[in-house]
């Protein structure tokens, strides 16, 4: 093959010479993991204040015991609730684009800063969701320490299927402390079962959802299924590794994959029992000009609210990779 002689070329016309248009197209492709399925399953709220309670109540142990005919009553002890409550964090992320920077024409947006704002609050989300899972205990703070709020495991006490250590223990149940690491081991169909009947019998409240991260998603696809009772739908041409639904001894659960929570503990789920409580949902708010350039920031206040720790477990201490 020979090349026309003195035939000019893209290749002359870089550099100086450079008369081709850039081809840039107008489309952004961003790929970064953004669901929150933790924040989507659960309720929501609006608290008045940072500092938030609520109220838990449980029914008189059963008894089988009867009473003499024409018996003389004994009064028995009034049924209290019991009060929980939970700070609220404070999370937020800003932007900052140059005067230039919004004059010029631009690819794939037309407003740089509005792409900014947009870009925040989905990243707001994940951190939120990354709160909900956090093993962190509630601090209300001072004028040099950041208020927190406690995490989801902070609260579980009833149902907890933990790994062995010197002395593997969960947290109080208040709020004021976290879960304490025990020895990791491989997630099974047993400590499944064994979370969802000790739900089932503290509070007769069944979890519907499975939450764990992408390494123990992949663990429980592993799972055999005949010893348990997956449910898959698989055509002849289709090899079925993918579970999206565990049969337990006490009712199903939707298994749900998340990217923000900590791999070693697994959560099961009764929505209808948590939420996040909002003192300031979302706000957008102008930082006004700092020089040849404008920054705004969203903020977000929010909580952890478990209504009834009895209705959810976690498994904790599962290997992680």
């Amino acid at each position: 093959m020979t090349k026309i002689a003195n035939a000019y070329d893209t290749y002359a016309t870089t550099g100086a010479k450079n008369e081709i248009k850039e081809d840039l197209a107008d489309l952004i492709y961003e790929i970064s993991p953004e669901a929150t399925p933790g924040m989507q399953a659960i309720g929501t709220r609006d608290v008045t204040q940072p500092n938030f309670d609520w109220l838990v109540q449980s029914l008189p142990s059963a008894s089988g015991t009867g009473v003499l005919e024409g018996d003389v009553i004994s009064r028995q002890a009034s049924t209290g609730t019991t009060r929980r409550s939970n700070q609220c964090v404070i999370l937020t992320r800003n932007a900052t684009i140059t005067g230039t920077t919004m004059a010029s024409e631009t690819a794939g947006y037309a407003d740089a800063m509005a792409h900014q704002m947009q870009l925040i609050v989905r990243a707001l989300k994940t951190d939120l969701e990354t709160v909900l899972f956090a093993k962190t205990a509630k601090n209300t703070g001072n004028a040099t320490t950041i208020r927190t709020t406690a995490g989801l495991s902070s609260w579980l006490t009833s149902n907890a299927v933990l790994g062995s250590a010197g002395s593997p223990s969960v947290a109080t149940g208040d709020g004021s402390d976290t879960i304490t690491d025990g020895t990791k081991r491989a997630l099974t169909k047993t400590h499944i079962n064994t979370a969802m009947q000790s739900v089932f019998g503290n509070s007769s409240q069944l979890p519907t959802i499975l939450l764990c991260g992408p390494f123990n998603k992949a663990k429980i696809g592993a799972f055999d299924e005949s010893s348990t009772n997956m449910r898959r739908m698989v055509d002849a041409n289709q090899v079925g590794a993918s579970v999206t639904v565990v049969a337990s001894d006490f009712g199903d659960l939707e298994v749900v994959p998340d990217n923000f929570n900590r791999e070693r503990d697994v959560f099961l789920i009764n929505p209808e029992y948590a939420r996040l409580a909002y003192l300031r949902n979302f706000e957008r708010k102008p930082m006004g000009a700092v020089g040849d350039g404008m920054t705004e920031a969203v903020y977000v206040e929010a909580g952890v609210q478990v209504d009834n720790e009895a209705t959810h477990a976690i498994i904790a201490d599962c290997t992680d990779a």
